[in-house]
């Protein structure tokens, strides 16, 4: 892994990693490594995990785009940051939007890897909690599909600047989290009795879509659309 952090390479932090597939080893020069590459982009206004699979298909799970420069894929998971959250908030997730939940951990800091330590710059010690959903319709091996989303949640008496201010909708780099709904009208109660703030009346989006943006528990910004009229992209 390389790592960039304010726009120059710092050799001090990043080592290569390699996250070995699903049911598969480590078996360096005895047999065939599977598993995925990464590289982590951080600057100030981006941050970017870049991976290649290595001899294991995955192809519900970041489908490559042929016309595209790099012939890359498009986005496969997003990550959130978070500091002393109430485990109880992140239930919002599955039991109100209906997301998969697919991981819950508690990671000590000899459980992280290197790129992890590294990317979050962690001290001897320190650790998260994993909240991880999945698309519903996501299963296992080749099922996997892409719109994982993963929360890494550290405790409250970590030091950790508070950039929430910076981290809205509408500040640079950063947009709201979207999700198809059923039924919008019947969705928008739901939340509102879930606890969700900063609910919209359900208005029309520069796409012509219906649609609601809120502000779940855990204060992620959400924005539901509704499926019937949500813009399909083609491959």
């Amino acid at each position: 892994m390389t790592a960039v952090n304010g726009g120059a390479f710092d050799a001090s932090i990043g080592v290569p990693d390699l996250v070995a597939a699903p049911g598969t080893g480590r078996d360096s020069f005895r047999g065939t490594i599977c598993g995925a590459l990464e590289m982590a982009i951080l600057l100030p206004l981006y941050r970017q995990v870049l991976f290649e699979r290595v001899h294991f298909p995955s192809p519900l799970n970041g489908r490559i785009a042929p016309g595209s420069f790099f012939e890359a894929s498009q986005f496969t998971h997003c990550c959130i940051v978070n500091r002393g959250v109430p485990a109880r908030a992140f239930e919002f997730h599955d039991r109100v939007l209906g997301l998969r939940k697919s991981g819950d951990f508690e990671l000590s800091y000899a459980e992280i890897g290197s790129s992890g330590k590294d990317i979050f710059r962690l001290r001897d010690g320190e650790g998260f909690h994993m909240h991880r959903f999945d698309d519903p319709r996501s299963g296992n091996g080749p099922d996997k599909r892409s719109g994982r989303i993963i929360f890494f949640n550290f405790g409250a008496e970590v030091e950790m600047p508070d950039l929430r201010a910076a981290s809205r909708p509408g500040a640079l780099g950063y947009r709201l989290y979207s999700l198809p709904v059923d039924d919008l009208e019947v969705q928008r109660q739901r939340v509102i009795d879930a606890g969700a703030t900063d609910v919209s009346p359900i208005c029309c989006n520069e796409f012509g879509e219906r649609a609601i943006v809120l502000t779940a528990p855990d204060r992620t910004h959400w924005n539901l659309i509704d499926a019937r009229d949500t813009i399909q992209v083609q491959p």
